[in-house]
Formats: structure tokens, C-alpha cells, sequence
């Protein structure tokens, strides 16, 4: 996706945001254009926090030039201390053909996933990227895990509901026909999912298959013990 192509998608979801603001539909969402709304998770009963965001200039040239069929998927469990030594391995591996992207996913995934350890209080890191050329979880769901940080760098993103809604979206499945919000690419999602205390956040992955449309996708979760 250009550069210009993810500025008015940015803008219309911006736009789609603007009725929900101040009501019910927005209830247990919190969005901002730093990461304090993620920083903030454990003080706010919030199902679902953005930053939202934009890549570099230079960055969305690289990826609009990176083929994405040559990239291997890879997941990792490590702890944030050591986190960015086993990102940068990873990703070297991966078949990611420029050194620029290789530095800049290093920085940016290193800096999330430190950011989710502070957020929730995690120790342990569960750290996955893979592209995603089919519907993957294509149901409206909440996770097994009690929270979890997404962003997806290329193609489209993670499709939510809104709280009073959620219900609905669960019965209705397919049929489900309310309002949705689909995160932007690089937009950074921290969302809940079971867990006491807290309401998790109906979800589901982007319908794409038979479209030619590809996710490049980055997710980080506590390590299950």
C-alpha cells in the first residue's frame, strides 16, 4: 500500500471514529496518536487501546519494494531484556531482502514489545510475524490470552467491534452487519481478551481470501508457562 493510499485510509477511519466519540459504541476504546493509551492499560478498564500512527517516508517505499512471497514467517519466546538480539536474529533469517527494513522492523519490534512488557507487567514474551495470505481467524472471537499487541505493516488490518456490540457480532457471525473498525496498517492495537476484570474485545482477522490482498503482521503476547 503507497504512502497516499494508507493517508486516506487513516483519514477515513478517522472520519468512521467521529460518530462513535463520547458514546456507547466507544465505550472501552481509548485512541492516541502516542503510545501513551497503551502505556496506560493497567490503570484503565479499556478493552482496546490504538496509537495510531504512520510509517516513515522512506520505510513505506522499502516495504512497497520488499516482495513479500520471499519473507518466512517466525515466532519466538523471549523476555524483554533480551528481546532485540532475538528479533534481529530472526529477521535476518527471514528472508527480508533490505537492510533498511531488517533495521527498522528490529527498532520498531523491540520498541512494541517493550512497550507491551511494561503495559501489562509481562516477564516472559511470546513474539510472532508471519504473512497472512488467507481469512486466518476469520470468526469473531475474543483471545485465550489476557492481552494482546498487534500491528500490521502491510495490507489490512484487524477488524473490531465495539463493546455493545459485541454480543451481537458473536450470535450473528456472517450475518453480523453493525458497525466495525478496521485498524489501519501501522496503527498499534493493544486489545484484551479473557481475563477477570476486564471486558475482552470481540475480533476478527480481515476477510482477504480470493482478493490477492497479503498482511504482513506482528504480534506480541505473554509467554504462557
Amino acid at each position: 500500500m503507497s504512502l497516499q493510499s494508507l493517508e486516506k485510509q487513516t483519514h477515513a477511519v478517522d472520519r468512521a471514529l467521529e460518530p462513535w466519540k463520547g458514546g456507547a459504541a466507544t465505550e472501552g476504546f481509548a485512541v492516541a496518536d502516542t503510545a501513551a493509551p497503551l502505556l496506560d492499560w493497567r490503570a484503565s478498564a479499556a478493552a482496546l487501546a490504538i496509537w495510531r500512527r504512520m510509517p516513515p517516508a522512506d520505510i513505506g517505499l522499502a516495504i512497497e519494494r520488499q516482495p513479500l512471497d520471499t519473507i518466512q514467517g517466525w515466532r519466538l519466546t523471549t523476555n524483554a531484556g533480551a528481546l532485540e538480539t532475538h528479533v534481529r536474529e530472526a529477521l535476518s533469517a527471514c528472508g527480508l531482502e533490505q537492510e533498511e527494513l531488517r533495521r527498522h522492523f528490529a527498532k520498531d519490534m523491540t520498541h512494541l514489545g517493550r512497550v507491551f512488557a511494561s503495559a501489562t507487567g509481562a516477564k516472559d514474551l511470546e513474539v510472532r510475524f508471519e504473512v497472512v495470505k488467507g481469512d486466518a481467524c476469520r470468526r469473531f472471537h475474543t483471545d485465550s490470552y489476557p492481552e494482546r499487541l498487534a500491528v500490521t505493516y502491510v495490507g489490512p488490518g484487524t477488524v473490531v467491534v465495539p463493546r455493545c456490540h459485541s454480543e451481537r457480532a458473536l450470535a450473528e457471525q456472517d450475518d453480523y452487519s453493525g458497525p466495525v473498525l478496521e485498524i489501519p496498517a501501522f496503527w498499534v492495537s493493544l486489545f484484551a481478551g479473557e481475563q477477570p476484570g476486564r471486558v475482552g474485545l470481540v475480533h476478527r482477522s480481515p476477510r482477504i481470501t480470493g482478493t490477492g490482498a497479503v498482511r504482513l503482521f506482528f504480534c506480541v503476547n505473554a509467554a504462557r508457562n
